[in-house]
Parts: structure tokens; sequence; C-alpha cells
């Protein structure tokens, strides 16, 4: 099976624009005690629907790599609850229709670009055949399917950031979190992963949200939301 904007998928079709993918109900994390504790995150209650197009800015520091980890459910809240309630291949309270875009490199150097996009694929019960043929996919979707057989470290961090982009799309989530993206990149190759990012997640059919101090990339998504110390605005009245 290949990746295709017309393709139909199990997840994605399950929701409509109605839906909510993630709902976060007063939502805190909190590292550590005491007076040294750290307040990352500080009763968010946020509510993301399907086909979400949302930039999430805020300066360093602010928690917004922290939201994204609770919402893809990396992390779990020390307050408050977090629920997917469109995302029916929830297991054991953890989502698996999400994918994550990390902040800074992710790629293991040791295998070459299609082995990594197809490694998560591997691990979750994809027969070899099938992991390398959704790797090759999603490679052609974001457009370096020529750079199939490169290793990491004779990679540009635009290709690189794009490699990563197609191992998240290759197991086409239901919602894609991008934190930082373009954090490394010069202003014409973050120009570059936006545009393969934004338009990729319209070919599967993907909700976005990307954390971002920077204003040209949070320019790109239609909906804004920021952080400052924990707290998040997301311009809409409470849920």
């Amino acid at each position: 099976m290949t990746i295709s904007p017309g393709e139909p998928d199990p997840v994605i079709d399950a929701v409509t624009t109605s839906s909510a993918l993630v709902e976060c109900i007063d939502v805190s994390r909190t590292f550590g005690s005491g007076a040294t504790a750290v307040h990352a995150v500080r009763e968010v209650t946020c509510r993301i629907p399907a086909w979400a197009r949302i930039a999430v800015t805020g300066p360093s520091g602010s928690g917004k790599s922290t939201l994204l980890h609770l919402i893809a459910g990396l992390d779990a809240p020390t307050a408050g609850s977090m629920r997917w309630p469109a995302l029916r291949d929830v297991r054991h309270g953890h989502p698996t229709a999400i994918g994550m875009v990390f902040q800074g490199p992710s790629l293991l150097p040791s295998l070459d670009v299609t082995e990594n996009v197809a490694l998560p694929l591997l691990f979750t019960g994809h027969s070899d055949g099938a992991a390398m043929r959704h790797a090759r996919a999603a490679l052609e979707l974001v457009g370096i399917g020529d750079l199939a057989a490169k290793l990491p470290d004779e990679l540009s961090g635009g290709q690189a950031q794009r490699v990563a982009i197609a191992r998240v799309l290759a197991a086409r989530p239901a919602l894609i979190l991008a934190d930082e993206p373009t954090g490394q990149l010069d202003h014409h190759n973050a120009d570059r992963v936006m545009t393969v990012l934004l338009d990729t997640a319209i070919a599967i059919g993907a909700a976005v949200i990307v954390s971002t101090h920077d204003p040209a990339t949070a320019a790109r998504l239609p909906e804004r939301w920021s952080m400052h110390d924990g707290h998040l605005d997301t311009g809409r009245p409470t849920p």
C-alpha cells in the first residue's frame, strides 16, 4: 500500500471536522518539587479539532515542547486530564494515531534514509516489505525519493528534517505535532520544510500543530495560540 491523497484510512475516516482529536482539561505538568519545582504547563484547557492548523508560539522555556509531549501522550500530566476522543486507536490511555516531528536531529546515524523512515513501522508490526514500501512512498511524497539510500550524515539540515517528516507521514497519523521543526534551519530551508509539512498533511488528511518562536513559521498557519510561563492562550472562550 502506498500513500496517496485519495487513499482511505481507518482512523482518519472515523474523524469528522467537528470531532475533537484531543482535549486537555485543566492540565498541568510540574518537574521536581518544592522550591526548585519547574511549572512547565499550568492549568491548560484546550480542544484540538480535526483538520486543525495551529501554531503554538512563545519564547524558549514557555512550555511549548512540554505541551506537545502531553498532547502526543509521551508524557503524563501531574494534574488535570488528557483525552483523545476521536482517535479510536487509543490503547492503555495513550493515542497511537499521532505522529511527532521532534526538535533537532532525530535520525539514527547507522541507518540509511529509507531504514530510518521504516523503523517505527517495524515496531508497530508491519512486515519488512510493507514498512519499506510505506517508507519509500513517504519519501516520494515529501520530494526526497532520490535520497533513499543516503546516510544521515550525508544530508543537509533541511533534508534531514524532511526525512523526519516522512517518517511521521509514513504512519498516516490523524494528528501531526512538530516541535520547532525549523529552529535549526535558515529562512529558505525553513520555508521549504513548512511547505512540505503542510502540503503533505493535506494529502493524508492530518491535523497539524507546530510549536515555534519564529513569526514567519507561525504565519504559515491560520490559527495561533501563545504560551507564556506555562500558560496557554488559545484566543478562544474556555471550553
